[in-house]
């Protein structure tokens, strides 16, 4: 896809209705050097249009940790100053061969963590998820001699779908609500989240009934905890059966679709 094509599609939909233009870069089978191309893309003002865009798909694409964790940066970086992406509301990274490691690093810049006010919560008070809370992501994605972002990247997001991404496992469910469950720098309005097909095991029940049972400490100290409003589980080996013994749906006003 060269450049004006992006540009001719962007407007068309623009033209068509402002409300719903998609970017849709899956399966591309793109270069090792995409995601660098990409993060200074999306960073730069030399297109306009891609301000307007509101989905953008990225499936299939299996980025390296250090192109994926470069484009984020790149991103985040000029994001701090300006919003780039002001209206985007649906990410759309399936099948994409993530882990739990890449899984850590796009949510470091997806909600922003204060650590240092995570950190400052006494031992006996953390909120905690397989006995560790939220850390900082590996190097890749955030250099060591960096502080991470303090605004979200996409600050419109809706919906977040990871789905067929097996090599995420429940550790990768671990690190997702281990982020949900830290000091924000602001509240977050996610609508859906989807790990369909993500290799999630039985212990998934575990670690979903820690979160939700620790939920509302969180919202009570103004934590600013990520709460989806659907979180869609459908063809994992979660073994889940009974809801009620994870959560209770009308106290949370969560939905969990096996």
């Amino acid at each position: 896809m060269q450049l004006q094509d992006v540009h001719t599609r962007l407007t068309t939909q623009h033209e068509d209705n402002p409300s719903t233009v998609e970017l849709d870069l899956s399966s591309c089978y793109m270069e090792r050097t995409a995601p660098y191309v990409l993060g200074r893309l999306f960073a730069s003002l030399q297109l306009l249009e891609l301000r307007w865009i509101t989905s953008l798909r990225l499936d299939g694409n299996y980025f390296t940790d250090d192109g994926f964790g470069t484009m984020l940066s790149t991103m985040s970086a000029a994001n701090e100053k300006q919003t780039i992406l002001p209206v985007l509301r649906q990410l759309y990274l399936n099948n994409m061969n993530l882990d739990r490691r890449s899984v850590a690093g796009v949510f470091a810049y997806l909600f922003p963590v204060d650590l240092e006010a995570t950190h400052r919560i006494p031992p006996s008070e953390a909120l905690r998820i397989a006995g560790n809370r939220v850390s900082r992501p590996s190097k890749a994605y955030i250099a060591a001699d960096k502080r991470g972002p303090t605004v979200p990247l996409f600050p419109s997001l809706t919906v977040l779908s990871l789905s067929d991404n097996p090599g995420m496992g429940t550790t990768g469910l671990i690190q997702i609500l281990r982020s949900f469950l830290a000091v924000h720098y602001e509240p977050h309005a996610l609508s859906v989240m989807d790990l369909s097909r993500c290799g999630l095991d039985r212990a998934t029940s575990r670690y979903l009934h820690e979160y939700f049972e620790q939920l509302s400490r969180a919202i009570d100290t103004n934590c600013y905890p990520v709460v989806p409003r659907r979180f869609v589980l459908m063809g994992n080996q979660h073994g889940i059966a009974d809801l009620h013994e994870i959560y209770s749906p009308k106290t949370t006003d969560v939905q969990l679709v096996l």
